[in-house]
């Protein structure tokens, strides 16, 4: 009988902790598509337009460039 109860509560114990180590555990993140990405293609992007059209990003074409930017910023988030 002794052998029995301690057999199952053997189990139990056994059983628990490896619910415990389950349901605790740290969630994967994804590390792919992050707005940082984001950020680095569509500046690196837009100074190389810039740089092509032989003007400054931040000179006289403020609105434009940034137009522009914002543009693909936009277009990688939602993709």
């Amino acid at each position: 009988m002794k052998n029995k109860v301690f057999s199952f509560l053997t189990l139990i114990f056994l059983m628990g902790s490896l619910t415990s180590a389950t349901i605790y555990q740290k969630p994967v993140e994804d590390d792919f598509g992050r707005a940082s990405d984001c950020v680095r293609m569509s500046r690196g992007a837009t100074l190389a337009l810039a740089d092509f059209a032989g003007e400054d990003a931040n000179g006289d074409n403020f609105e434009f460039y940034l137009a522009i930017y914002m543009t693909m910023y936009e277009t990688c988030l939602e993709n």
